[in-house]
């Protein structure tokens, strides 16, 4: 990412005596509940924030217990495996790998280290987020990686058989991260990490990169009342590319806004949501 919380996760790592806003936006609100000395002034972080902790609790819930090393990294704790992601699980990019691999049903070992990190900068050459090893194979960026797992591992196929198919799916993997990714991190970078932070907020700039998307989601609306995915009636790696940075777009409050009227597209984020891989 290319990714959307990189710095902000760094930062949690790194520092665990965060202030109340920063804290806020990675914990559930029972947490103020639970902890006295931020109990008064829950109130003031906004309703937006709060509504949108469970499903960012569910996403990041490895990030308060991860204690870095020297380099600046942490494996989990699954099995060793020849199979390898590098990168932290606040990135969409990397949320979208670790769905593709989930639904092959392939086992691997999520190594969770920050961009520009000295373990990052190992795997890609600009320290980017995410990378993957599978044996002597070593990859970086985010499309390279998944048409490797879908063209390499066993389990059901994450792109179209057919060359006009497959073509479709590479249009939407280009059109969302050459033109949607852009004003969708724009919208969410500010509302989710700077806002919380207590960081100031061009209220103009957001509002102008939520008209943006407004215009991406009418396009996305309009092929998804054709078929059930962006590429056809098969969910595809182009649907597991651009849910995980929307999803984080839902829990700001130009979600009402961006999405109202849009039943396809809410259709199809409820879709792929539901899927196994994503739940991962």
């Amino acid at each position: 990412m290319c990714i959307v919380f990189a710095g902000f996760a760094a930062k949690v790592m790194v520092h665990r005596e965060l202030k109340l806003r920063c804290y806020f936006a990675l914990r559930p609100p029972g947490l103020f509940e639970a902890t006295g000395e931020l109990s008064d002034a829950a109130a003031s972080v906004p309703e937006y924030v709060q509504r949108s902790c469970a499903v960012l609790n569910q996403r990041i819930r490895w990030v308060p217990e991860l204690v870095l090393d020297a380099r600046g990294r942490r494996c989990n704790d699954e099995a060793m495996s020849d199979v390898k992601l590098f990168g932290i699980s606040l990135s969409s990019y990397v949320q979208g790998v670790c769905a593709a691999l989930h639904e092959k049903g392939v086992a691997f070992e999520h190594v969770q280290q920050p961009p520009n990190s000295e373990g990052q900068l190992a795997v890609h050459p600009y320290g980017k987020v995410p990378a993957f090893a599978h044996g002597d194979v070593v990859l970086c960026e985010s499309i390279a990686i998944m048409d490797y797992i879908d063209r390499v591992f066993d389990g059901p196929a994450l792109s179209p058989a057919d060359a006009a198919g497959r073509g479709k799916m590479m249009q939407w993997l280009s059109l969302f991260n050459s033109y949607m990714y852009g004003d969708l991190a724009a919208v969410v970078i500010p509302r989710l990490i700077h806002g919380p932070q207590g960081q100031p907020v061009d209220e103009e700039a957001v509002a102008a990169s939520a008209a943006k998307v407004r215009r991406h989601f009418e396009l996305l609306d309009k092929n998804l009342g054709q078929t059930a995915y962006l590429a056809g009636e098969q969910c595809t790696l182009a649907d597991f590319n651009a849910v995980p940075l929307i999803q984080y777009f839902t829990l700001t409050p130009e979600a009402e806004k961006g999405l109202e009227g849009l039943g396809n597209v809410s259709r199809w984020l409820a879709a792929v949501l539901a899927r196994p891989a994503m739940q991962k």
